[in-house]
């Protein structure tokens, strides 16, 4: 894993003969327990109210698909494919040195892998994508199941929540970007000008005054959604590889993309343009900003 602080070890596109010499940018301009999708945005619900009060203002919202400190997927126990249960695991952080965390519980419901996991900004709720092609919205109180949410025909790789928890997106090896409410109603599909791969990540901009959701594939591209209408509004192109991960900056005006070709490759968002390119190394499999400072991490 590498932390790298924005604006000291970069390197311009072209600036030397391992430098990227292409970074190019294309612009365009009733609730259930299982959702059936619908065409048309539409006005989402917010999270279910808690007995004593309704969702607070977190001072920072965490990445979106940056796991909570306390929560994290189980995963294998041996080789590959053996020892994983589908579960997800909650965790007490003692902070001591020889057993830093005690799990506390494990949700459990998913009836494949659980391939991602976030915390809504108030820390009540989790939401996880499976390969068993569903999403799940998660009471952290009551360990159970709140919402299932049913409509990808392939593996859930990604989902997140929008910084004020009324929105959830995912994408999918169907191809697919949904948009969905919290009562588990797919209110959009994303399939004109969509992946022609994998849709490996998918992440909300926190900036209201520009609402945008950004996706990456394993068609190398990384694409920007106006989250208005959840057209097309610009495609990043670049990457020579497949893409894992793609993260936003706190303030919204930056995102990072990573995979395949080790290359950490950073947005404008606000211009739709490239401006770095960062040399990870190795394979990218994921990406986050720090909350409060322009730092990178990149997991290889």
């Amino acid at each position: 894993m590498e932390v790298v602080p924005l604006g000291s070890q970069t390197r311009e596109r072209g600036s030397s003969p391992g430098a990227w010499r292409s970074g190019e940018t294309q612009r365009n301009g009733g609730p259930s327990q299982e959702g059936s999708c619908q065409q048309g945005v539409g006005q989402p619900w917010g999270l279910p109210q808690k007995a004593g009060g309704g969702l607070q203002q977190a001072s920072h919202l965490r990445e979106a698909g940056e796991e909570a400190p306390w929560m994290r997927r189980k995963r294998p126990a041996g080789p590959a494919g053996a020892g994983t249960d589908k579960t997800i695991i909650m965790w007490k952080l003692t902070r001591d040195e020889t057993n830093y965390g005690i799990p506390q519980r494990a949700l459990r419901g998913h009836s494949h892998f659980v391939s991602d996991v976030v915390i809504s900004s108030d820390g009540q709720f989790a939401l996880s994508g499976s390969w068993d092609g569903t999403l799940r919205l998660w009471d952290l109180t009551t360990g159970t199941t709140t919402r299932r949410f049913v409509g990808h025909t392939k593996d859930v790789l990604s989902v997140a929540f929008s910084s004020d928890n009324r929105q959830i997106v995912s994408g999918s090896r169907d191809k697919t970007i949904k948009l969905w409410n919290t009562l588990g109603v797919c209110k959009y599909t994303v399939q004109d000008e969509s992946h022609s791969e994998w849709v490996s990540c998918v992440r909300f901009s926190p900036n209201s005054s520009n609402p945008i959701i950004v996706s990456c594939g394993w068609d190398k591209l990384v694409k920007v959604w106006n989250l208005a209408n959840c057209k097309l509004k610009t495609n990043h192109i670049g990457h020579t590889g497949y893409l894992n991960t793609v993260t936003v900056s706190p303030d919204g005006s930056l995102c990072a993309s990573g995979g395949k070709d080790g290359q950490a490759m950073l947005w404008d968002l606000n211009e739709g343009k490239h401006l770095y390119t960062l040399d990870g190394g190795d394979i990218i499999n994921a990406l986050c900003f720090s909350p409060n400072r322009y730092w990178l991490c990149a997991a290889t």
